[in-house]
């Protein structure tokens, strides 16, 4: 737990959604649990609290304790949108892809479509999202971000193999559900999880 103290962490006045007495039962249980450190890193990324920082600095932290291949993926994700450093994680994001399933090398591809279109390098994006595609079929993300770069026959064929590969989830509003970090996973990188209503609004 002390090696934790040292990290922005939530605020014992931030509890009005009880994300502090849930970090405390986290900080509690977190010893060799790549798990628990996980959905710390997650919880700070929640609504209100919305720390990116401190969340891409404690993946950052845990990738170099923790052998679990989801750590670096959700930090390299965290790192493009949020103004981090992708370089910190992507070494070691590359080094699980090799031997890791189809489904996570076609997340790493899209990953690396993602950094590309913040680059401003629409051919490289491209090269990659079709890669990730052809590794696994099965996400929504890089359908549509592919979509969104293709005429208008394949843009709707993309859409509609996006929208068929979305999983219609019940309503969780709990906070163990919100930092699944395979949930977290489904719903920003894969898109899997994407919540339908988020999906029509990204179409429209």
């Amino acid at each position: 737990m002390l090696m934790f103290q040292k990290f922005d962490l939530i605020k014992p006045y931030d509890n009005d959604e009880g994300y502090f007495d849930y970090q405390d039962k986290l900080l509690q249980n977190i010893s060799n649990n790549a798990e628990n450190a996980l959905r710390l890193a997650i919880l700070q990324t929640l609504a209100p609290v919305e720390n990116y920082e401190s969340a891409i600095c404690l993946l950052q932290y845990e990738q170099d304790i923790f052998d679990d291949k989801r750590i670096s993926l959700i930090g390299f994700y965290l790192s493009i949108v949020w103004n981090g450093e992708p370089k910190k994680f992507i070494n070691k994001m590359l080094s699980y892809s090799q031997k890791a399933s189809n489904e996570y090398k076609s997340m790493v591809d899209y990953l690396l479509a993602l950094q590309s279109l913040y680059k401003e390098q629409e051919d490289e994006m491209i090269a990659f999202l079709k890669k990730s595609i052809a590794l696994y079929e099965f996400h929504v993300n890089n359908f549509l971000l592919l979509s969104k770069y293709s005429n208008k026959k394949d843009s709707k064929l993309y859409i509609k193999k996006a929208r068929e590969n979305i999983i219609n989830m019940t309503d969780n509003e709990t906070i163990e559900y919100f930092t699944d970090p395979n949930n977290f996973i489904g719903e920003f990188i894969s898109g899997c999880l994407m919540p339908i209503e988020t999906f029509e609004e990204l179409i429209s």
